[in-house]
């Protein structure tokens, strides 16, 4: 997954960019409330759905494939919320060291598109079966 270096080196200005967007709150909220659940946020990147999940979320893993992106993302939130229940890991969609059935919720904003010509889909769609919690 080739992201060209923009968001390892140019992060701050992404930031700026992403962070004009509208608030996604409202969409996510009405496809499945987010209070008290366990969210995966993939492609977490400087937060812009890590932000609006974490007041109401139990616990919030934040992936991305830079780590310049998760520091912005982790100063964002520090400074947000004075209880921490989310942790960033530095992360492939296609290869996610997150424990099986561990969530309830997974989102992703626009770095899925990155495996849209990826020979991996089967993997991928596999890997977010085995993370996410099937409520019977």
């Amino acid at each position: 997954m080739s992201t060209n270096g923009i968001y390892d080196k140019q992060a701050e200005a992404y930031e700026a960019m992403i962070s004009k967007q509208p608030d996604l709150a409202g969409v996510i909220y009405e496809k499945k409330p987010f209070e008290g659940l366990d969210v995966l946020d993939l492609g977490a990147g400087s937060g812009r759905l890590s932000m609006l999940l974490a007041g109401d979320a139990r616990s919030l893993i934040c992936t991305d494939i830079a780590q310049p992106m998760l520091d912005i993302l982790d100063n964002k939130l520090s400074e947000a919320y004075n209880s921490r229940n989310w942790t960033t890991v530095v992360a492939d969609h296609r290869s996610l060291p997150i424990d099986s059935s561990s969530v309830d919720l997974i989102v992703s904003g626009w770095s899925i598109s990155y495996l849209a010509d990826s020979s991996h889909d089967d993997l991928t769609i596999s890997g977010f079966e085995r993370i996410m919690f099937l409520k019977q």
